[in-house]
């Protein structure tokens, strides 16, 4: 029973992850982001939050890159991909 709501729950946070991607950032227009800045601004913002050490968590390595994109939703979508990979990631 415990499994199937913790199932359940997540389902539910899923959607309404999905409903928020949807909503947000309408207002803002797409821009040119160098992406590396966005994610390590997303690392560490993840490590804090799990009050852990950026350094043993994320390694930044390869080219630049540059997407174009609504910083606000890469921002929801890299924070809550980090957030699971930290969580979730066992050592």
């Amino acid at each position: 029973m415990e499994q199937q709501l913790h199932r359940l729950d997540t389902l539910i946070n899923q959607l309404l992850e999905v409903g928020r991607l949807d909503a947000v950032g309408h207002d803002e227009e797409p821009e040119e982001l160098p992406l590396l800045p966005l994610l390590q601004q997303c690392a560490r913002s993840a490590c804090t939050r799990h009050q852990c050490s950026l350094e043993n968590v994320f390694r930044f390595e390869g080219r630049p890159v540059v997407v174009n994109a609504r910083p606000i939703v890469l921002e929801m979508i890299f924070g809550n991909l980090l957030d699971n990979a930290i969580k979730y990631g066992g050592q």
